[in-house]
């Protein structure tokens, strides 16, 4: 499980290190490859954080950072870092995320590995060439 948990990020890192080898600085795809960079090394920061704190995952006190947060955007960053896996299988994504946000409070960090596991798995067990859909939406509660 740690083992995927560190490949994720890696990858995207890996894919946004090769992409800044053939491109000009201050392009788009450079500038989008910095980001990526940024991004999923916060990312594999925290994940060996919590590496550092098993002793308090095996006594129940695991803390969590959690803040306000747009749902939408945890799925976006979850989106991202699953696109190597997604084109090295040749699959189409569909994302159907809307434009209202999604407002919550939780650990943005453990959603975004929660929805990546998610996807890694959908993108594992696709036939390649497969389409995937992902779809966020707010239901209204009903009463029985």
């Amino acid at each position: 499980m740690l083992a995927h948990e560190l490949r994720n990020p890696l990858a995207s890192i890996h894919n946004a290190q090769q992409i800044l080898r053939m491109e000009v600085p201050g392009s788009e795809n450079f500038a989008w490859s910095l980001a990526v960079i940024a991004d999923q090394t916060r990312h594999l920061t925290r994940l060996v954080d919590d590496l550092l704190d098993v002793a308090r995952i095996t006594q129940g006190k695991v803390k969590l950072q959690n803040e306000h947060l747009d749902l939408l955007e945890v799925l976006r960053r979850a989106l991202e870092m699953c696109n190597p896996l997604l084109n090295e299988h040749g699959h189409r994504l569909t994302a159907n995320l809307g434009e209202k946000s999604l407002p919550l409070t939780a650990d943005a960090t453990r959603l975004v590995q929660v929805f990546s596991n998610l996807l890694n798995n959908a993108i594992k067990y696709t036939p390649n060439g497969g389409h995937i859909t992902v779809t966020a939406t707010v239901e209204t509660a009903r009463r029985w």
